[in-house]
């Protein structure tokens, strides 16, 4: 069976989730190409599947941009978004015509798509349907991240079209896929299947990079960690204001958050937020992009992983820190639940609930033995339930079933 992946971006959870998929597919006799962009961070990894670098859009963000001052300004900045908006459409249907023809000459059994960023894909995901591949697609996301209403709605309808030219979808966890049955009613529910998320062992860490240096945390302080994009939606307000309740009863305490503001959102946030709950000396922000080679680190770093989401599907962090043998605290949104064990890999607590989330802190930090063994039990099921060999199979018994001569 030949499966292409489609892959555009060059960095990020995106791009781990794709390569990882990818090398264990061909480790199960899969002929796989990777259809991406150049410039990948992973480029200097081996790869024993074949890399096409055709795509030319879905490159690494940028930093956040700093509030408009002022009626003029907020206006100058929707005309030039807008315009910024028409030239991606541009670029979106000039780079999908290549693909389509690179597409023709791979002649793949299965197309798979890690995500559908625009719209206007629809028409060429129909015609790439007609030249006789299978298409299939991971849907990480079932609905935008957004407070719009308005935009939320238009997005959902706009989508229930793009959709139904796949085959198949591929979705993480069982809530998820109700949640993705009940916006999109159009898609036959035949479609919809469940596979687990793999958990992906970053890189080996030399010792070389000493993390409690540079954030300032004192030798042996128990650390949480939060590691990820700074999203609202992560609910980082709401970790920061538990860990005021926290530091009252273990002053002894640290957090680290990392990870990147996202685009349009204002720089900043989350630091004026610990400020504002005088927590300079407990809390350290690191706001970069973390790059791969520094993500081991953190995960040894931490005690736990933290995970306050106030909406989610899935999480690629929690995956990670279960690669890294580290428990995780996660809310009760999306598919978390079916893949934290209470008491097991972490514990799960309501979203939006400091004392709650602050209860489950302290209680990992008080219980230092208990915590190592939830992390090795999150360690067991990495290399077993959610191990990448464990989700090929999965995949692609799912496509030879659809496509049995392949």
């Amino acid at each position: 069976m030949r499966v292409a992946v489609v892959e555009p971006r060059s960095a990020g959870g995106m791009v781990h989730y794709a390569q990882s998929l990818c090398a264990a597919m061909a480790a199960e006799g899969a002929e796989v190409v990777l259809v991406t962009s150049a410039d990948s961070e992973l480029d200097h990894e081996p790869r024993p599947f074949e890399v096409h670098r055709v795509m030319r859009m879905g490159g690494r963000a940028t930093g956040a941009a700093p509030p408009p001052r002022g009626t003029v300004e907020r206006v100058v900045r929707r005309v030039r978004r807008l315009g910024r908006l028409a030239a991606r459409a541009v670029e979106t249907s000039v780079e999908l015509r290549r693909l389509s023809r690179h597409l023709r000459s791979v002649r793949p059994d299965v197309v798979q798509f890690g995500s559908i960023e625009h719209a206007i894909e629809g028409p060429f995901l129909w015609a790439l349907r007609r030249q006789g591949a299978l298409l299939a697609a991971v849907v990480h996301e079932p609905e935008i991240r957004t407070d719009r209403r308005l935009r939320w709605a238009v997005d959902v309808v706009l989508y229930r079209g793009v959709y139904r030219a796949f085959d198949v979808l591929l979705l993480h966890g069982e809530a998820n896929r109700r949640r993705f049955a009940k916006l999109y009613p159009g898609v036959p529910r035949r479609r919809l299947r469940l596979i687990e998320h793999g958990s992906d062992a970053p890189p080996a860490d030399d010792g070389a990079l000493d993390l409690r240096a540079r954030y300032g945390l004192p030798p042996g302080a128990p650390t949480a960690v939060f590691f990820g994009r700074l999203l609202r939606s992560k609910g980082l307000t709401d970790l920061v204001d538990a860990f005021a309740i926290v530091r009252e009863r273990r002053p002894d305490a640290r957090l680290v958050i990392a990870g990147p503001p996202p685009r349009r959102t204002e720089e900043g946030e989350v630091e004026r937020a610990v400020r504002a709950r005088g927590l300079e000396d407990a809390v350290a922000v690191d706001s970069r992009y973390i790059p791969n080679e520094e993500v081991r680190p953190l995960m040894e770093l931490a005690s736990f992983v933290v995970l306050p989401y106030t909406s989610a599907t899935q999480s690629g962090v929690l995956h990670v820190a279960y690669a890294c043998g580290r428990p995780v605290i996660a809310t009760r949104v999306g598919g978390l639940p079916e893949v934290v064990e209470e008491g097991g890999t972490g514990r799960v607590v309501p979203p939006r609930a400091p004392a709650e989330l602050a209860d489950a802190i302290v209680a990992m930090l008080d219980d230092p033995e208990g915590t190592a063994r939830m992390g090795e039990r999150a360690r067991h099921l990495a290399e077993t339930r959610f191990s990448w060999g464990s989700v090929a199979r999965e995949v692609l018994a799912i496509y030879r079933e659809l496509r049995p001569a392949a």
